[in-house]
């Protein structure tokens, strides 16, 4: 009988540490729908991102950087994906305490997300990337840049972005501001972002990068993507880090840490793309660790009548 309990024991013990893991999962794949009628104000309205995926970042499912060490207790991003055959629809809900905004267009001083994507998953495994300007290799691997911030401009009009066209050190070509549709809006928990990044400029990045001709955005493709949060105090300083890691023993901007996993799909609606999350994947582990549990117990009983 001793031995019966001791192996249950074993068994349910990895399963509640698989279970626990999970407060730390990845996002993992999520389906993108098509989505149609958005309008890139900086307000996210329900009616307007129905039809668009929807995940929300938070402790559960973000890696903290070597700043702060921990993620911030009340912080939360619902994100928002969606895209046609022109734009690849991205939205920010930022819950924020500690919200800080700055004033000029230095990025630093003020929160600001970082989205690094890779478009057909093909930077993963890439020993460096090409260098645009020199055709020349380099050892730095970045996916496509991103960075978005509810800057208080001197007019009076929130939000600033900024795209990094070759994301490596010394060689980078950014676009600032940028040329495509964006907003922002500043709320009473923090502030709101939306921006409509075309694909022609994303595949031409990729092309850059990779030395190949991506294919157009079609129902199925493949968009990796990794939100960081740069978290600013009342004081000015970067006082949290935080990333959708795939890999959460790590913390890294590498396209093997883009956490989510974009599946372009129909319009909402129409049949889904199975979700493939952390979180499916180590509670089915914890369910067949339980049932391997039970299993144990009854063998041994049975044996030992």
């Amino acid at each position: 009988m001793k031995k019966i309990i001791t192996a249950a024991v074993a068994v349910l013990a990895a399963a509640a540490m698989v279970l626990t893991a999970s407060a730390a999962a990845p996002v993992g794949r999520i389906s993108a729908p098509e989505v149609s009628g958005i309008t890139v104000d900086g307000k996210i309205s329900a009616d307007e991102y129905n039809g668009a995926a929807k995940i929300t970042l938070d402790g559960k499912n973000l890696k903290a950087g070597v700043v702060g060490e921990k993620i911030a207790e009340g912080f939360s991003a619902d994100v928002y994906f969606g895209w046609d055959a022109k734009y690849l629809y991205v939205a920010y809900d930022i819950t924020d305490g500690t919200k800080c905004y700055f004033t000029e267009y230095t990025w630093n001083g003020g929160d600001n997300v970082q989205l690094l994507l890779d478009v057909g998953k093909k930077l993963n495994g890439r020993e460096n990337i090409l260098d645009m300007n020199k055709g020349t290799l380099n050892g730095a691997r970045r996916g496509i840049l991103m960075s978005s911030a509810p800057q208080l401009k001197a007019d009076g009009a929130p939000g600033a972005a900024l795209y990094c066209h070759q994301c490596v050190e010394n060689e980078s070509v950014i676009q600032d501001p940028v040329n495509y549709p964006y907003a922002a809006s500043v709320t009473d928990k923090g502030w709101q972002f939306e921006e409509a990044i075309p694909w022609t400029l994303l595949l031409q990045d990729m092309k850059d990068k990779t030395g190949e001709d991506i294919p157009a955005p079609a129902k199925g493709s493949v968009v990796t993507a990794l939100f960081i949060y740069n978290d600013y105090n009342a004081n000015r300083e970067l006082a949290g880090l935080y990333g959708s890691m795939a890999d959460m023993s790590s913390f890294d901007w590498i396209p093997e840490q883009h956490g989510i996993e974009l599946i372009l799909a129909g319009k909402k609606g129409e049949e889904p793309i199975p979700p493939e999350t952390g979180d499916g994947i180590l509670a089915v582990t914890a369910v067949l660790l339980v049932s391997a549990a039970a299993a144990v117990v009854l063998r041994r009983r049975t044996g030992d009548e």
